[in-house]
């Protein structure tokens, strides 16, 4: 399982890189950037494989917000509305939160690498860039996630 959290993340997809290399664009010197300066179109190619996400202040809780299409036919369902704590992630459901859950308290990005069985079935290697995002520049508010599937059967 490769993982890391540091500015130069070893991100083997292209299209995640592509997605860093603009995070960092827009994160300029401060530790992340404010979601506003997400502009969707800029990325328009990989929208079918993001998830944005809030953190409920509160709770700590995360809101899937949005789900990429491709996202949603691999997984074999739209949980946009949900919690993510409401999600069964099978065996892999306690490292899933884990990453969430650092990207969203420390602010900083979390790549992983998961092996899983698809509700039909089919076994993918998953490579999972998460990426944090804060109105005030010192909390993270929002995360949005790129995936990438890659079939092993």
């Amino acid at each position: 399982m490769a993982q890391g959290t540091a500015d130069h993340l070893p991100i083997q997809d292209g299209k995640l890189r592509q997605l860093y290399r603009y995070w960092l664009e827009m994160r300029g010197e401060g530790m992340m950037p404010p979601r506003a300066a997400f502009e969707p179109a800029t990325v328009k190619q990989l929208l079918p494989d993001l998830l944005l996400l809030d953190i409920d202040q509160s709770t700590g809780r995360l809101l899937v917000r949005v789900l990429g299409t491709h996202v949603a036919t691999i997984y074999g369902e739209d949980y946009t509305g949900r919690y993510l704590d409401e999600i069964y992630f099978g065996s892999n459901t306690e490292m899933v939160m884990a990453d969430y859950e650092t990207c969203a308290r420390e602010g900083r990005p979390v790549l992983a690498e998961r092996d899983f069985r698809s509700v039909r079935n089919v076994a993918y290697r998953m490579e999972r860039l998460i990426l944090p995002f804060s109105d005030d520049g010192k909390v993270a508010n929002k995360l949005i996630a790129g995936l990438h599937f890659k079939e092993t059967d």
